[in-house]
């Protein structure tokens, strides 16, 4: 399962911005985002076609890490948003899980490979958690099974660097002596 925790870190250490709460983010880094989607959608797409046509262990290689890169830069980009991450993922393969194996060749994709929408299917909904605020600490806490510090569950907009910082001591700590006991 992917590791929101690592991606927040990552952030973090490169002091890329990221919301307490749900919330836009700067256009130019959104723009920025999803110019990196599109790059390492674009790699993983050259990896699978090499790999369709005369494959190497390179490129297994190169396929494996662009689906990596992919899912990491578009967690980070559900991050700096402020959304959880782990709930919508529960909810989206909800949501697949209710669809059903296409019978035939005769869908949108030409594939008998392909999944389909059952009729009254219905999509996964993300509202509240893009609206109703939520902490970056709360996601933390879910992801480890520990106690963030208190104050980035209360406070409002984003999180400075420093604060973050300080917290991740703090939880940082708390994690070792849990190891320790």
């Amino acid at each position: 399962m992917p590791k929101v925790a690592d991606v927040i870190e990552f952030c973090l250490k490169f002091d890329i911005p990221i919301n307490d709460r749900p919330g836009m983010i700067d256009p130019l880094l959104l723009l920025q985002r999803v110019g990196l989607i599109k790059e390492e959608a674009i790699e993983l797409a050259g990896a699978a076609e090499q790999l369709t046509i005369a494959p190497t262990q390179k490129d297994a290689e190169d396929l494996l890490d662009a689906a990596v890169d992919l899912v990491y830069a578009t967690i980070a980009t559900v991050v700096a948003h402020g959304y959880d991450f782990d709930e919508a993922w529960s909810r989206v393969h909800r949501a697949n899980m209710a669809k059903e194996r296409a019978p035939d060749a005769n869908n949108k994709r030409g594939s008998t490979f392909d999944v389909v929408k059952p009729e009254g299917w219905r999509p996964p909904s993300h509202r509240d958690l893009t609206e109703q605020p939520y902490s970056l600490g709360d996601l933390l806490c879910e992801e480890s099974g520990l106690l963030l510090h208190r104050s980035l569950q209360t406070q409002s907009g984003p999180i400075s660097l420093a604060e973050i910082e300080r917290s991740f001591r703090e939880f940082n700590g708390a994690l070792k002596a849990s190891m320790t006991t």
